[in-house]
């Protein structure tokens, strides 16, 4: 063999060695296209490298009456109101507590309607 085709064999064996290289450093991971509908209505689809569901958005916000509820009986560490799209929050170690009757929606946040 001449030594120009030796060269040109050696070149052309380091770039395929580049080439695959390169292709294993940029593999790219494709998820399922399915989704998880949230308890706001919003759908959430998964999220590379592990393709688990991305969480799904919470609000503390409410804009109608409707969007809260009451959780938790009397006499219980937890009760109130809370925005069905959040989870409610643990009162902190009050372990009595009087249940509302039923929620509203009073300046975007859910508050309690206790009857006389």
């Amino acid at each position: 063999m001449k030594p120009k085709h030796i060269i040109l064999i050696s070149i052309i064996i380091v770039f395929a060695i580049l080439i695959i290289i390169n292709l294993n450093n940029n593999k790219q991971i494709a998820c399922t296209e399915d989704a998880r509908i949230c308890p706001d209505g919003t759908g959430v689809g998964r999220i590379p490298p592990d393709c688990e569901f991305a969480p799904c958005p919470t609000s503390k916000i409410c804009k109608l009456d409707k969007d809260c509820i009451v959780f938790g009986k009397d006499g219980e560490c937890n009760c109130g109101c809370y925005n069905e799209n959040a989870l409610p929050e643990d009162s902190g170690g009050a372990c009595f507590c009087a249940a509302p009757s039923s929620c509203k929606c009073i300046n975007e946040q859910c508050e309690g309607v206790f009857k006389e």
